[in-house]
């Protein structure tokens, strides 16, 4: 087990970095001429600054998982246990396909961050009728399921950075598409969970 999660790591952050960034940046590109990733370089505005940090978690979070498979970090004991890889693996792969999913679901509307230049649908469907921000929520799990992975504090606190980071991001694109939707938004934001299903109203 500890030799195969000393090849997954790096080769799912990898694939991850393909499927769920640049393969689908370049055909919406392709498509539509347009960039989907709307962050600054610079951290400029509080929506730039969100961009860059959300960079940093990421490239963090794939140097250690490749680092891991040449140096054995202290990891926490009762989580280093063979059942938690197990899990971590297993979401890791259902994060990447919620991800994957809910972006061929978005089309032509998917975005890295808020686009105020191109006016985009409000996308309901799929994913979206169970959790508003179902791409979030599949980033948000592979972090988690690394740090299944890889019980290591330093990945702990990357999950942890993540969530805060993300509700910031999430009440932003929140602000701006009640003001883009109005009530349709409204309607939908009362109905559906942010990250997770609403099962009770």
């Amino acid at each position: 087990m500890i030799i195969f999660i000393k090849f997954y790591v790096p080769a799912y952050m990898i694939i991850f970095f393909l499927f769920a960034m640049v393969f689908p940046s370049y055909s919406l590109y392709k498509r539509t001429g347009i960039n989907p990733v709307t962050f600054g370089k610079k951290a400029e505005t509080a929506h730039d600054y969100i961009g860059v940090i959300f960079k940093l978690i990421f490239i963090a979070a794939a140097a250690f998982g490749i680092l891991n498979s040449f140096v054995d970090f202290k990891t926490i004991a009762c989580l280093d246990t063979t059942i938690f890889k197990v899990i971590g693996v297993s979401l890791s792969l259902l994060s990447l396909a919620l991800i994957m999913a809910a972006q061929k679901t978005m089309s032509d509307s998917w975005r890295i961050g808020i686009d105020d230049q191109n006016r985009t649908e409000l996308v309901t469907s799929g994913a979206f009728g169970y959790t508003r921000n179902p791409i979030f929520a599949g980033m948000l799990m592979v972090l988690i399921s690394l740090f299944f992975i890889i019980p290591a504090g330093f990945m702990g606190y990357l999950a942890v950075l993540s969530y805060l980071i993300t509700s910031i991001q999430v009440r932003l694109e929140e602000e701006f598409l009640s003001k883009a939707h109005g009530k349709d938004y409204i309607e939908y934001k009362n109905r559906v969970g942010r990250f997770i299903p609403r099962f009770f109203k």
